[in-house]
């Protein structure tokens, strides 16, 4: 018998100690513990442990864990823990998975306890739903401790989950910032979920839940800043899928639920200036500005639908404030965005030599394909044809899709002094021909 074997207070002392070597799952930890294995004699304790390290080691290492773990489990179970098509937890298949935590936690003589797969194996399922929930319904398992496994940061997910309930020991976790349903079976909720003091996100999209008129008017009621992140998240989701209108009508629900947010209230200003409705982006921006006056992103773009609604002098303005501002915030993309803005205003007011050098400090911060389509534009005004072709040129290189569409039709009549000029028109017609060949 080793020393490691033995029923002393020294034995289980040391025992406890190779536990907390093996929980560090650093790879020379691990190689040492073998060795204390190697000398002491290997236990059932360590066979949890040793496969928790396995996926993580050396080739070598992984013979000596194999070596060890086969001297205490049956050759069924260890032929399937150790089969030769796995590269990680990820690849046990969950009737394979669950035949084992049966064999070595079930029976009359279990050699592991239900606690230390727990503990050991269950954080390596991380988002292993079909396993997650074996354990949740199993009765004679410890729910409380699965669910605390399964939380990190105070977010926990059973999204895509077969669970039509979710498990009460869930309520008791009171530090729960976030908890993520999508694509569940749930259907119903228990009243302890508006318990949760500190929940700020809850996700429920795409669940027979969704469908439950008495919950939905419960969690309206009882927690309305909830309801106002989960109408926030769709019109974000609409938003980035082009859907503007979709996503306006959900951002106005939101703000509806929850006036006080800033951030609300600056995608409401910016989902509107996207669709170009831009008093309605004003509004947003400037409710935001009132609620968060640091808010940058508000302040540069309501300075840009300002320019937008036509009220140029008061565009320059705010420019000018916001950037005396972000010597403080530094924020390269917001800075540029600000220069651009106010050269554009600039540029209406017909002060175009003061436009460029805008023009010029948010290419420098950013590069901006605008802000060379802008230049050309004053050169244009300016009657230098010269520089007008080469910043033409250069906001097509830059952003063909939207700058060659844009000066093809002109609108504005930024370029009406050059139609009949030869080469604004050779340069027009040299991108249309490369545009027709890239999109064969």
């Amino acid at each position: 018998m080793g020393y490691l074997q033995e029923n002393t207070t020294e034995a289980l002392e040391m025992q406890k100690n190779l536990l907390d070597l093996l929980a560090t799952h650093e790879s020379a930890n691990v190689e040492l513990g073998l060795q204390l294995i190697e000398s002491g004699g290997m236990l059932p304790i360590f066979v949890l442990p040793l496969w928790s390290n396995y996926y993580m080691v050396s080739v070598e290492t992984q013979l000596k864990i194999r070596k060890n773990i086969n001297k205490i489990l049956p050759a069924n179970i260890s032929k399937i823990i150790f089969e030769g098509s796995l590269r990680g937890f990820y690849d046990i298949k969950n009737e394979k998975a669950i035949q084992i935590f049966e064999n070595l936690c079930g029976g009359d003589t279990p050699l592991c306890v239900w606690d230390d797969v727990i503990e050991w194996i269950f954080p390596k399922l991380i988002d292993r739903m079909d396993i997650y929930e074996y354990f949740i319904t199993k009765e004679n398992i410890n729910t409380t401790k699965t669910i605390e496994k399964m939380i990190s940061d105070g977010y926990i997910s059973f999204a895509y989950s077969n669970l039509e309930v979710l498990p009460v020991e869930l309520f008791s976790f009171h530090s729960l910032k976030t908890i993520n349903l999508e694509y569940s079976k749930i259907s119903q909720m228990s009243d302890l979920f508006f318990d949760l003091v500190n929940l700020e996100k809850f996700i429920y999209d795409k669940t027979p839940l969704k469908k439950n008129r008495k919950f939905n008017k419960s969690l309206k009621e009882k927690k309305p800043k909830l309801v106002a992140e989960s109408l926030y998240n769709l019109a974000k989701y609409d938003y980035f899928g082009g859907r503007y209108k979709k996503a306006a009508k959900n951002i106005a629900k939101c703000v509806k639920t929850d006036p006080e947010s800033g951030e609300f209230w600056s995608w409401y200003g910016e989902i509107h200036r996207t669709a170009d409705l831009f008093k309605e982006a004003e509004n947003g921006f400037k409710k935001s500005l009132e609620i968060d006056p640091n808010n940058s992103f508000a302040y540069v773009k309501l300075a840009e639908v300002i320019c937008n609604l036509g009220r140029y002098e008061e565009t320059v303005d705010s420019c000018d404030i916001f950037l005396k501002k972000n010597q403080i915030n530094q924020s390269n993309d917001l800075e540029s965005d600000a220069w651009f803005s106010k050269g554009l205003g600039l540029f209406y007011l017909k002060r175009y030599e003061e436009s460029l050098v805008c023009n010029d400090k948010a290419i420098r911060l950013t590069n901006y394909a605008g802000a060379w389509y802008n230049k050309a534009c004053a050169y244009s005004k300016m009657n230098l044809k010269k520089e007008m072709l080469i910043h033409l040129r250069k906001s097509f290189d830059l952003d063909y899709d939207d700058y060659y569409s844009l000066a093809s039709k002109d609108e504005d009549k930024d370029f009406d002094g050059f139609y009949k000029d030869e080469d604004f028109k050779a340069l027009m017609k040299e991108y249309k021909d490369l545009y027709k060949r890239s999109y064969r």
